[in-house]
């Protein structure tokens, strides 16, 4: 496990540090973020963050949805096989901001070496798409993809979700709901998840050991509460309920909040290549 804790990287603050989000209205939120996502989107920000795996290829798409249509980044390994399996990935950003494109790094790394194909979604944020739409938006897409395995040349037998920060809680819901509805995941990864929307949400210790990290400071953590949940503190608090299951002090939480189970099978998704024959 990677330890969050101490002061953020130069690369992390340069790319992140720009827009003080707690000071803006709404529109001023939406306009923001999309200059915030073109600047994470732009090579420079690759050079920071991780230039994408050369062994794969990325692909700017779009999956139809009931009433909507969301942007998908879809990673495959340029060499590879037929019927890979797939991972539906999520990016942070609190809900309010944040894009597909902040992940390529990662998400090209894993269609390389597991091999898979990597879905990245665009789900569509706050404060103009609130909770429960981007949870919406992922478990559709999941659903579909599935559906639509043939067409998009995945194994529908083999599929996981991943994401990080709010991606992480997104993930972690699709995966509760998809054990109950289907379809049947494999794995879930869960990268510092936000699982807490409560009043509590600033009180675990490891926000305190991160006060410089720029999306880990009680004030940054504050801000994305009060911009996805401002009316409904109740629907945050079923959300949280919903991901902890049994009540826990905040700091017992805090140690166990990216390891609890979802039960069921536990197959590895990553797997190596066929040898060449």
């Amino acid at each position: 496990m990677v330890s969050m804790r101490g002061r953020a990287s130069l690369g992390t603050r340069i790319v992140r540090d720009a827009v003080n989000w707690d000071t803006l209205t709404d529109d001023q939120v939406i306009a923001a973020r999309e200059k915030a996502n073109h600047a994470a989107s732009s090579r420079f920000a690759h050079i920071i963050t991780g230039l994408p795996d050369r062994r794969s290829q990325s692909k700017a798409t779009a999956i139809d949805l009931p009433g909507r249509r969301l942007a998908l980044r879809v990673h495959r390994p340029k060499k590879s096989g037929h019927e890979l399996p797939l991972i539906v990935s999520f990016h942070g950003g609190g809900f309010f901001s944040g894009t597909a494109a902040q992940n390529d790094w990662l998400n090209s790394y894993l269609a390389s070496r597991c091999p898979a194909v990597v879905a990245s979604v665009e789900y569509r944020l706050a404060p103009r798409h609130p909770l429960p739409q981007p949870v919406e938006d992922g478990y559709d897409t999941l659903v579909r993809l599935v559906d639509e395995a043939v067409s998009w040349d995945i194994d529908p037998t083999a599929v996981a979700v991943i994401g990080e920060s709010v991606g992480g809680m997104i993930a972690a819901l699709i995966a509760l709901r998809a054990r109950k509805e289907g379809p049947l995941l494999r794995a879930q990864v869960l990268n510092y998840p936000s699982t807490d929307w409560t009043e509590t949400m600033a009180h675990y210790p490891s926000i305190a050991e991160n006060a410089d990290n720029p999306h880990a400071s009680a004030v940054a953590v504050a801000n994305s509460a009060q911009t996805e949940c401002p009316a409904d503190s109740r629907h945050a608090k079923r959300v949280t309920a919903e991901i902890r299951g049994p009540r826990r002090s905040a700091a017992d939480t805090d140690r166990h909040r990216s390891t609890r189970s979802l039960g069921g099978p536990r197959t590895v998704l990553c797997r190596t290549a066929p040898r060449a024959r």
